[in-house]
């Protein structure tokens, strides 16, 4: 049967059209470059159905514009195209296809922007925008990005401060009475709720026993001790990201933190003002001794201590970060404050700030704990610049030598412009958590220590108390205390700026004296 019109080949860019057995074929073959006869393509060597007519011719009117892709047809009929008898519907077109491939036109593309000029060759630059011969405004400088655990180029935790910004307003350094002892205290320190906190075996009421005891030696009185205040969010986040700080208001990581499990099944308005309340407000306290001990010469936080925890987790009873807390807050609003020596001689390992000091050279981490207890952080022990690992039950005499030696080489090392103590009681002998087999006057002993190098060097010293699960830890911290008033080695009138106390140095030689004799038994 003779074909009444050319077959055209199949074009690869439309689908194909009916055949004349009523059905669509699926196979399509790149045309030559001619173009589709009813702007569909057929199938080779089938003829057009009888009832498919030709395009109508376009109604009279001005020509239309040269286009690429080639003038308006009729499109085809949803029925025709399935092989059905039908006409193609005139009130619905759209444009035949051009010729496949198309020509190329003429006029030469322009270049996209993302690409670049060939390496080597110079990129056109923008006309100047000042006069000859005067000078350019400088280019403003580019502010550092937040991050939530130190910068680039800054080391340390916490957000970093974009350059030129002053820091936050905060109550936290408004200057005490000068008649106040740099002893902080508040009454909101102590843990009480419905017997909750019996559950651990830490002492939640410790502080307060402490400044009782204290009170009855006349040492001190409500009046004459720095009252501490809360931390507020902006003071926290100097060191935590704001994602930790919402993990608190889930009380069931709180009850993580805490290791105390009912506290999961309290609403969170309670745990915020029962429990994280009063770890705030010694959190507060630890900053506010840090500006102390600078002003002063000496400062001591009751509480406070926290060293489990970092600027984004927390453990251990430790919720917030107050011995970075306390230093960063030095480094920031402090001058003359650049360098600093912690000295953790609680039985546990303080992977808390060794975490966040892990890339800072200017805090220089001393660290004395039993090597077999928690948290055993292997990551955070590599921020220890002098490690002292201790075995199961050691006693006074073994413990005493290494605290002297390792505490005079730490500052010998680096002399610091502040050195915080992290004077823990669980290496009391009987500790269910510390075990190691000090005695009470090993502990006092070993707070003398520490306060004798420290004055000695004339360099400025915070004291938090830490952990202790003992009743009797109160009783031997208060003595502490009062043995280091009694030396000379803390007063009301003791000022940084030093006056020589012959008290003092006298105090510091017998000491050496007897260290010596210890050493040769």
């Amino acid at each position: 049967m003779a074909l009444r019109t050319p077959v055209p080949p199949l074009c690869f860019l439309h689908p194909p059209g009916p055949c004349g057995f009523g059905f669509t074929p699926r196979i399509t073959i790149p045309c030559p470059n001619t173009p589709c006869a009813w702007g569909r393509p057929q199938a080779r060597g089938l003829q057009p159905r009888s009832s498919r007519a030709p395009a109508p011719p376009a109604p009279p009117g001005p020509p239309a514009a040269a286009s690429r892709r080639g003038p308006l047809v009729p499109h085809h009929s949803r029925t025709e195209m399935r092989g059905l008898p039908g006409q193609g519907s005139p009130t619905r077109g759209r444009r035949a296809p051009a010729p496949c491939p198309l020509p190329r036109s003429p006029q030469p593309s322009p270049v996209p922007r993302h690409r670049l000029p060939p390496r080597g060759s110079a990129r056109p630059r923008a006309p100047p925008t000042t006069a000859p011969g005067a000078a350019a405004a400088p280019r403003p400088a580019r502010p550092l990005r937040v991050s939530a655990r130190g910068g680039a180029g800054l080391p340390g935790p916490g957000p970093v401060p974009v350059p030129g910004r002053p820091p936050h307003r905060t109550e936290l350094y408004e200057d005490p009475p000068s008649a106040c002892w740099p002893i902080v205290y508040s009454p909101e320190y102590n843990i009480t709720f419905v017997g909750l906190e019996k559950l651990h075996p830490f002492d939640a009421g410790k502080w307060g026993k402490v400044i009782n005891f204290l009170k009855e030696e006349k040492l001190i009185a409500d009046d004459l001790i720095v009252r501490a205040r809360e931390a507020a969010d902006e003071d926290l986040l100097v060191v935590h990201t704001r994602r930790y700080l919402n993990k608190l208001k889930w009380s069931f990581v709180v009850a993580t933190i805490t290791e105390i499990p009912p506290v999961a099944f309290l609403p969170n308005f309670l745990v915020q003002r029962k429990v994280l309340k009063p770890l705030r407000t010694q959190t507060g306290g630890t900053i506010m001794a840090g500006k102390l001990a600078v002003d002063r010469g000496w400062a001591i936080n009751v509480g406070g201590g926290f060293h489990h925890c970092s600027s984004d987790k927390g453990g251990g009873f430790c919720a917030y970060a107050d011995i970075t807390l306390a230093i960063k807050f030095l480094f920031e609003r402090v001058q003359g404050v650049s360098k600093a020596t912690i000295i953790d001689l609680d039985a546990h390992q303080g992977n808390g700030h060794e975490r966040d000091f892990m890339d800072d050279h200017r805090v220089y981490i001393m660290d004395a704990y039993n090597r077999y207890i928690y948290p055993g952080d292997g990551d955070a022990k590599r921020a220890i610049k002098r490690k002292v690992e201790l075995e199961w039950g050691i006693e006074d005499t073994e413990y005493l030598q290494k605290v002297h030696t390792h505490v005079e080489g730490a500052l010998n090392e680096l002399k610091p412009d502040i050195i915080v103590y992290n004077a823990g009681t669980d290496i009391l002998d009987g500790d269910p958590l510390g075990g190691l087999a000090i005695s009470p006057q090993g502990i006092v002993k070993r707070d003398e220590i520490v306060f004798k190098a420290a004055r000695s060097r004339r360099i400025p010293i915070l004291m938090v108390t830490s952990g202790g699960y003992q009743k009797r830890t109160a009783r031997i911290i208060a003595d502490s205390i009062l043995n280091l008033h009694n030396l000379g080695l803390i007063d009301k009138e003791l000022a940084r700026s030093g006056v020589r106390n012959r008290k003092v140095e006298q105090m510091i030689r017998d000491a050496a004296k007897d260290l010596s004799n210890l050493s040769l038994q």
